[in-house]
């Protein structure tokens, strides 16, 4: 199960934590919870996507695109209440999952 911060943060105070660890989060109403590793084939696909639309910033303010790869550990989270929360932001015009 991921393991998730004890204290609740603003999103610059995430972004600056994030930065210095080892591991990779995901940032949800003022909770950082640590990103578990994919399987080879999540990594592989992650890795090729990233290839093909990766930006200069490792932030971006008005996403309109949100490409979710999951995990049978994580498909219940992803498919509910993430996929929520990305279409709650205006700018997200495009949502995809992939299994």
């Amino acid at each position: 199960m991921p393991k998730a911060a004890k204290q609740l943060m603003s999103l610059d105070e995430f972004l600056a934590w994030e930065r210095k660890q080892p591991e990779c989060y995901e940032y949800a109403g003022g909770v950082a919870t640590m990103v578990t590793g994919g399987s080879l084939d999540h990594s592989t696909i992650a890795s090729n996507l990233l290839t093909q639309v990766r930006g200069d910033e490792d932030t971006v303010l008005e996403p309109v695109l949100v490409i979710e790869v999951i995990s049978p550990s994580t498909e219940r989270e992803d498919r509910g209440r993430k996929k929520f929360d990305y279409f709650a932001t205006a700018s997200i015009g495009q949502y995809a999952i992939i299994v």
